[in-house]
């Protein structure tokens, strides 16, 4: 303990003073009146000291119950013989310490914002310059003022906020919604927009998991444990109008903390569902629990049937029901187990050989399903793995492979379905579904921050984050891949020595059609099949009638949007041996009136003249070993000739170019 007076200096070692207990740390705090100076010493965080003389001697005033946290001891500088301290609850004194009670019992800010909240880390007191004395509140429910009367509290922290440890975000009848760690149930002021946007707070407390019902007008918010509360008019309710829970042992992940939610996939129902627990008291196992605002101020509860802690030796920890198909649905287990129904929940059936994505710290993990397709959805969680199925669950592959080995707690798609977009630990990131390379969204603008959950927002085309202390984030689409994801595409030689092109897509909306293009080098490509595009998951097959023979042939598919936007697939080769006959074909370029050569050791042979559709423009049998043809008036252009044997074997094929 040093005393400064000018320049002078003394010293008193508080460890060594025969009035103090020996210890490892003391906190000091105190209170001047004129000369007179009453210090305060907390040792340990757990005996309180007062001294009168400057700290030469010390009397034992009380042992705090409960023991301060970090926050340490802090005497009123302006009104003798009150003491606060901070654990849970503030605790204040106003007879030197002897004594101690709660400003407020901790639970008691859910009836009133500006009351404390729990978990108390700082106790700070200021003085204006116009005289004003105030104390400031640190909590874990944000800032409170304790003005100069010193009874009671004002919460500054319930409008106007821009930051807050954020679990999940929801968008409602175009409002944003976030639930907060200990900040509460916040609404945000404006919708959405450009710049920086406030919100207010609801409700004080954790809130966890959100979710929309009835086309995204109705809102409901999941208390920590599976307690959920449900807003019938949530633009300007500030309660809620209805509450219920699920239970049971089983309920939630490790922790006990978040039980998993879904919007359910039925609009004109007021639903939710909720996994992991049971819809009556004292139930034990791991069920889905579907759940239904009634209009009457009550939540109905109905029960499936199927036991996931007993069938599956796990809980649940993510579900999700398609939009594209109500009775297709899909469970994740705490142990990476995977379970998908076809029947909306009558019956289920565990993915064989396949264990995904374990939990998070207190997410559990989480699944995406598709709203155009109902065999596609992602399962993500813990290591940094995102799984994708796209046969409805029966199997799945890891897409992660340049993801960093992080926790993913939330996916969602964007509109057309091209972007699969992920919040983790270490940020934003977004994959292009049509190449599988994932991107990180983190720049200058973007705070290095956990990123906690995140939506599609139709209005607007763009994803909203949310993170875990720096607010809300959108990201605006602005260039996309064309609304068509690819799920095979191989090109391989056929028994006549033709080249098949295949091609299967999972995902396709407002195309025009399909352009098969072919190249000589991988680099100039020109087109050779066109085919309708048909708007939903399909599968595709074109023929190459005359591949290059002893050379490589490269393929790939060109996608046309009905806007004229156009995209690439990656390229595909085949190289096919030619049959040993001698063929010659002669001029490759021709203007009209020249004559064709044709050479060929192979009796019978046939040669054909397609246009670049495909289509045969001249068809002639060889009677010669050297056949002069007249080629008919045509287009300028490239055409394509195979040369095939009385097999219907191709010899040779290449290009002519009339001109």
């Amino acid at each position: 303990l040093y005393s400064l007076s000018g320049t002078a200096s003394t010293l008193s070692n508080l460890s060594t003073n025969a009035t103090l207990p020996t210890a490892s740390d003391y906190a000091l705090t105190g209170y001047q009146n004129g000369a007179a100076l009453t210090l305060y010493a907390l040792v340990n965080s757990a005996n309180l000291y007062k001294s009168t003389d400057n700290g030469v001697t010390w009397s034992s005033q009380s042992a705090l119950n409960p023991t301060s946290w970090s926050v340490g001891i802090h005497a009123n500088p302006w009104v003798a013989d009150a003491i606060y301290y901070g654990a849970v609850n503030f605790r204040k004194s106003a007879d030197a310490g002897v004594t101690f009670t709660d400003q407020n019992g901790w639970g008691s800010y859910y009836g009133n914002n500006n009351l404390l909240h729990a978990d108390i880390v700082a106790v700070t007191p200021f003085e204006k310059t116009d005289g004003t004395k105030f104390i400031l509140i640190g909590n874990h429910g944000g800032i409170h003022y304790f003005p100069a009367a010193f009874t009671t509290t004002t919460n500054l922290t319930t409008t106007g906020i821009t930051n807050a440890e954020y679990y999940d975000v929801v968008t409602v009848s175009g409002t944003i919604f976030a639930g907060a760690q200990d900040q509460g149930n916040q609404r945000f002021a404006g919708g959405s927009g450009t710049g920086i946007l406030t919100a207010s707070q609801l409700i004080s407390g954790d809130y966890v998991r959100l979710n929309s019902s009835v086309n995204g007008t109705k809102y409901w918010q999941e208390y920590p444990g599976g307690v959920v509360h449900y807003y019938d008019s949530p633009l300007t309710q500030q309660y809620t109008s209805a509450q219920g829970s699920v239970y049971g042992t089983a309920r939630t992940n490790i922790q006990q903390w978040v039980v998993p939610t879904c919007n359910w996939s039925v609009a004109a129902e007021n639903s939710i569902l909720i996994g992991g627990g049971t819809a009556v008291s004292g139930g034990t196992g791991s069920y889905l629990v579907k759940m239904t605002y009634n209009g009457t101020s009550t939540i109905a509860k109905s029960q499936y049937a199927y036991d996931f802690l007993a069938n599956g030796a796990g809980y649940i920890s993510a579900l999700d029901h398609s939009p594209a198909d109500a009775n297709y649905m899909y469970v994740g287990l705490n142990n990476g187990k995977f379970y998908y129904s076809h029947n909306a929940g009558s019956t289920w059936t565990p993915t064989v050989g396949f264990t995904g994505a374990t939990n998070g710290w207190n997410y559990g993990s989480f699944i995406h399903a598709s709203r155009l397709n109902k065999n596609n959805a992602y399962f993500c969680g813990g290591g940094g793995k995102i799984y994708k199925t796209t046969n409805g669950g029966v199997s799945f592959t890891d897409m992660s492979n340049s993801l960093p080995n992080t926790f993913v707690s939330e996916l969602a798609l964007n509109g057309s379905e091209t972007l699969l977009f992920a919040a983790t630990d270490a940020g934003p990131y977004v994959c292009v579904l049509s190449t599988g390379q994932w991107y990180s969204l983190i720049s200058a603008a973007t705070p290095i921050k956990e990123f906690t959950s995140v939506e599609y927002v139709a209005a607007g085309d763009l994803m909203r984050f949310s993170t875990f202390g720096r607010g809300v984030w959108d990201f605006k689409i602005t260039q996309q891949p064309l609304p068509i994801t690819y799920s095979s595409f191989e090109a391989k030689e056929t028994d006549n020595q033709r080249v098949s092109i295949n091609w299967r897509t999972e995902i396709e909306s407002n195309l025009d059609y399909f352009e098969v293009e072919k190249s000589e080098n991988g680099v100039d490509f020109y087109p050779i099949k066109k085919t309708t595009a048909l708007n939903k998951a399909n599968r595709y097959a074109v023929i190459d009638e005359q591949p290059l023979l002893d050379k490589t042939n490269y393929y790939r598919i060109k996608s046309v949007e009905r806007s004229g936007e156009i995209e690439y697939t990656a390229i595909r080769s085949v190289k096919i041996n030619q049959i040993n006959n001698f063929v010659n074909v002669y001029p490759t370029q021709l203007t009209y009136g020249q004559t064709l050569h044709i050479e060929t050791e192979s009796e019978n042979a046939q040669f054909y003249l397609f246009d670049q559709q495909g289509k045969i423009v001249l068809q002639q049998k060889l009677y010669l070993p050297n056949e002069l043809l007249d080629v008919p008036i045509l287009p300028m252009g490239v055409y394509f000739y195979s040369v095939k044997n009385e097999n219907n074997i191709a010899l040779k094929n290449g290009k002519i170019i009339m001109f």
